[in-house]
């Protein structure tokens, strides 16, 4: 379902949030660390806080909704990524490493456009969860004229 080029920034370093609704349509969201997609580029897996998570798990198993927003900070490319919630497990050495990368060269990135880069070295990404979902939809968030346009 993705391209490369989606798969390679989905992958990339950059900020990403989660969301999802509950039966009021009142949005439930918090920040994730890290994804990866899968072989077959239909599944992305991504991670949040175990804590986090608590809020959003009923809200993912009742109505399976996800969208997930990309931003890359140095230049605001941004995607939207709609899709349906498939599983989640707790994260495991593997995982961990993703995450731990992840905030390493994210709080680099910061620091690199001037930030300060201790706050996303202390987030509180772990103890985490791995949430598996399937892409349904991806949609150009970038500032512009083509925001809001359907990419699949």
């Amino acid at each position: 379902m993705l391209n490369n080029d989606l798969k390679d920034f989905i992958q990339e370093v950059v900020a990403i949030m989660v969301a999802t609704r509950d039966d009021r349509n009142v949005a439930h969201g918090t920040r994730a660390y890290g994804a990866v997609v899968n072989n077959t580029s239909d599944e992305i897996t991504f991670y949040v806080n175990a804590i986090a998570f608590k809020n959003l798990q009923a809200h993912l198993i009742d109505n399976q909704e996800l969208a997930l927003a990309f931003g890359r900070p140095t230049d605001y490319r941004a995607i939207q990524v709609k899709g349906t919630y498939l599983s989640h497990r707790h994260a495991d050495a593997r995982d961990q490493l993703i995450i731990e990368r992840y905030l390493h060269l994210f709080a680099d990135i910061v620091e690199k456009l001037g930030g300060d880069s201790k706050p996303y070295k202390s987030l509180p990404a772990l103890p985490a969860i791995a949430i598996n979902m399937r892409i349904k939809s991806v949609f150009s968030q970038t500032p512009g004229s083509s925001s809001g346009e359907s990419i699949i």
